[in-house]
């Protein structure tokens, strides 16, 4: 199973992100924040089709948010941004990100979370014929804010007409010992996982996948050390992700 877009080729998609988060420090009650949903709007073009890969351009013209006014302000800046993205004819992610410079510094945790995003939307096939039914695992590494995990994502194929594919996915993430240091502050990754499942919808002749939901739960330890004071934090995350075509 191979991608056969042509050059020229665009999708446009909306994506929409929902966040609750619980943390805890020293052992202390929990406290639990619901982040209001953020939206994105992205158009991709493919700009390239060679033998074995797919070169593709793509820009963020569309950003929302349903709370603070000045995240909405910091998410303005997102619109206009462009990037690039190259998946194998197998759609396996090769390397994408937004071009340098575009973005103020302080976004950079946002950045993180769209590059994942971006390789969330890629497919990776694998090398021999497969019919619905079939089941395969991809193992990979990916930094996140400066934290790297270990990924291992399960695939099934749901249903296969030719074109048209839908998959369920299910990914495990095992957070590696990172160490950090960030204006003064100090930071050490005890422990850290992810789960996540969902499906996903597209067809062989598009550039990616143009359907998909997913729900990712999440915890993490760490030990932070700032102004001589050390202190172990514990954050347990929910992040629900919708994508769908525009229109």
């Amino acid at each position: 199973m191979e991608l056969s877009p042509s050059v020229g080729d665009v999708v446009t998609l909306d994506l929409t992100m929902d966040t609750d988060i619980s943390a805890r420090v020293d052992g202390d009650s929990p406290q639990s924040q619901s982040v209001p949903g953020m939206r994105f709007g992205l158009e991709v073009t493919v700009a390239d089709v060679s033998d074995d890969e797919i070169d593709l351009t793509f820009v963020y013209d569309d950003a929302g948010f349903d709370g603070d006014p000045m995240v909405q302000d910091a998410l303005d800046a997102l619109v206009g941004v462009t990037g690039n993205l190259t998946v194998t004819k197998a759609g396996a992610f090769v390397q994408g990100g937004f071009d340098a410079g575009q973005l103020a510094p302080e976004l950079g945790e946002l950045v993180d979370q769209f590059d994942r995003q971006l390789a969330d939307l890629t497919i990776p096939w694998p090398d021999e014929p497969v019919g619905v039914g079939a089941e395969w695992e991809v193992v990979t590494s990916v930094e996140v804010a400066g934290i790297g995990f270990c990924n291992v994502a399960s695939y099934e194929l749901l249903a296969f007409d030719g074109d048209d594919y839908e998959l369920g996915i299910g990914v495990e993430q095992q957070a590696l010992p990172s160490s950090l240091e960030e204006s003064g502050v100090s930071i050490e990754v005890l422990r850290g996982s992810n789960t996540s499942s969902g499906s996903s919808r597209g067809a062989l002749s598009e550039p990616m996948a143009i359907w998909g939901t997913s729900e990712t739960t999440g915890s993490m330890e760490m030990k932070v050390e700032y102004d001589g004071e050390t202190m172990t934090q514990e954050v347990e995350s929910t992040v629900s992700l919708q994508i769908e075509p525009r229109g």
